[in-house]
């Protein structure tokens, strides 16, 4: 009985505690109507708000009537209205959103608490300043003030109920958060972001191709994350609430899916045909080039060389995305540095290295961009209200698991790469004593006077030390890589360099340096070789 009449003495407290309903302050200050009904017809057609705001002046009575502070408000409120105009038209920023506009509506809504219209013009004048800030490249600066945006929502609405404009807003900003992460290759916070904006998007849709849009984004960044499921299934949900097909969105799902069928194994050949498809319903040159990117890439991954610098090099020409280009210009110099080419290796090798610093720069963004998102979440968890504390424990529930799991999956793919690796040189060992015995005992001290030169030109002259490696191979075995040539005609100059720099000895990091590539690129140039000499051991020939 007294447990019940606790429990019943507790309902009773909360129940008054709902009951009581704050009554909203009075304004000082009217909302000018014409105004207010610019506000309402820009949410669905911009263009004709621009037109009546750039004209726009109140009339004299209403100006006599409303007194110095409503037309101080009303002043501030056509700043918000203008900048929010000037954005979704795409028009240059000429009247850029002021500061002290923005801390006007801050001020207003601490000293009205309860006035929700004060809070909503408080979060909307720190969305503006955030694009403000991100239009102007201070991308970690638009990253607050988006999130601060949200949390003014957060600290004053419950959130969950939110609907109409107001949730739409939430997911605007949630989208703005997505893009910026995207941007900086950020793929937790971006999933993140991007689920959070659609979830609000399926409240309040922010256009008709709203929902599959976000569907569609989540799962390019859970192909970017090798989460290739999860990445079948938004591609597959976007088109299902896409309402028609004569759209960049449906070619852009089209494209992503033809390219994750490729990684799943289901062949080179129909995902070329679906690309070509796509590419030849291209809506403008910068989609052209998009398509080329994907086509050209695949022609890479398949070694395909003559076909892959053909779409390539027209991404690489064309000043455009720079994300684009650089991965564009990444292939084309292994391209050519495979084949020997040293002019147009050069040509990549200097475009990269200049915006080698840019790179750095954003590694410096990203990281202090993850430490104010995962502040934000921090700050997000720990609010007191039982429903979020139960939401918070079965999303660390679901974090540990889903943790668990890509660590496993980390783990087998790391014990398939050191497999890998071990099998490797395993067979390069093989392999070097195959030659070694080949050569005969009389030729063992050859090779090891060879392994001493070679091994004292490297530490002497590191990244420039390949010729002179070569000609000495040479002069020790003079036909060995003639030989190596005529029988392996289809060996690129690099793999033929590479088979002569693993028969003297030198390790993987110590050939990517002399070669000037990455480990990774050596593995796949072994890799390579394998496949290019079949059945035979490619140290046999020499």
């Amino acid at each position: 009985m007294v447990i019940l009449s606790f429990v019943a003495l507790l309902f009773s407290c909360v129940r008054q505690q709902e009951e009581a309903v704050v009554e909203p302050q009075p304004l000082p200050f009217t909302f000018d109507e014409g105004l207010l009904a610019v506000d309402s017809l820009m949410q669905h057609d911009a263009d004709s708000a621009l037109m009546i705001l750039t004209s726009f002046r109140p009339k004299r009575n209403e100006m006599e009537r409303s007194g110095e502070i409503s037309s101080k408000f009303n002043t501030c409120y056509h700043s918000l209205l203008l900048s929010e105009a000037l954005y979704k038209t795409d028009n240059p920023q000429l009247n850029r959103f002021r500061n002290e506009t923005m801390h006007y509506f801050d001020s207003l809504a601490v000293l009205y608490p309860t006035n929700d219209d004060l809070t909503v013009l408080s979060a909307r004048s720190h969305y503006m300043n955030g694009v403000g800030y991100y239009e102007n490249d201070s991308i970690v600066d638009a990253c607050k003030e988006y999130l601060h945006t949200l949390e003014i929502m957060e600290n004053h609405f419950d959130v969950e109920k939110l609907n109409g404009y107001k949730a739409k807003f939430m997911g605007l900003t949630y989208n703005r958060l997505k893009e910026l992460f995207t941007s900086q290759f950020m793929v937790e916070p971006a999933i993140y972001c991007g689920k959070k904006s659609l979830y609000y998007c399926k409240i309040a849709p922010t256009s008709k191709y709203g929902v599959s849009n976000n569907l569609a984004k989540l799962g390019t960044l859970y192909d970017i994350s090798d989460q290739t499921d999860s990445a079948y299934y938004y591609y597959n949900e976007a088109l299902k609430a896409l309402p028609d097909t004569n759209n960049l969105i449906y070619r852009d799902l089209a494209s992503s899916l033809a390219l994750l069928s490729y990684k799943l194994g289901y062949g080179l050949q129909p995902s070329l045909e679906k690309l070509f498809y796509v590419a030849k319903h291209a809506n403008s040159y910068d989609e052209l080039l998009t398509r080329y990117f994907t086509i050209g890439g695949l022609y890479y991954e398949e070694n395909m060389y003559d076909s892959a610098v053909k779409y390539l090099y027209r991404v690489f020409e064309y000043e455009g995305d720079y994300m684009r280009r650089q991965q564009a210009a990444d292939f084309l110099m292994n391209i050519h540095h495979n084949s020997g080419d040293t002019v147009k290796t050069n040509k990549y090798t200097t475009y990269l290295a200049k915006n080698a610093s840019r790179q750095y720069d954003n590694m410096a963004k990203v990281s202090l961009l993850d430490n104010i998102f995962y502040d934000y979440v921090k700050r997000h968890q720990s609010e007191t209200s039982p429903n979020r504390k139960n939401k918070h424990i079965t999303f660390i529930i679901i974090a540990i698991v889903a943790a668990t799991t890509i660590i496993y999956i980390i783990y087998r793919r790391k014990r398939k790469e050191i497999e890998d690796k071990k099998d490797d040189n395993l067979k390069l060992m093989v392999e070097n004593q195959r030659l070694k015995k080949y050569l005969g005992s009389k030729e063992n001290k050859n090779f090891v006077s060879l392994r001493k030169v070679a091994i004292a030109i490297y530490n002497e002259q590191r990244n420039n030390s390949l010729e002179h490696i070569l000609k000495v191979f040479d002069s020790y075995y003079p036909k060995v890589s003639d030989e190596l040539t005529n029988k392996f005609t289809n060996l690129s100059k690099t793999e033929h360099d590479l088979v002569i720099l693993s028969f003297i000895g030198f390790r993987i990091k110590e050939e990517a340096e002399i070669l000037g590539i990455s480990e990774n690129t050596v593995g796949k140039y072994r890799s390579n070789i394998r496949k290019k000499a079949g059945k035979t051991p490619v140290f046999d020939i020499l």
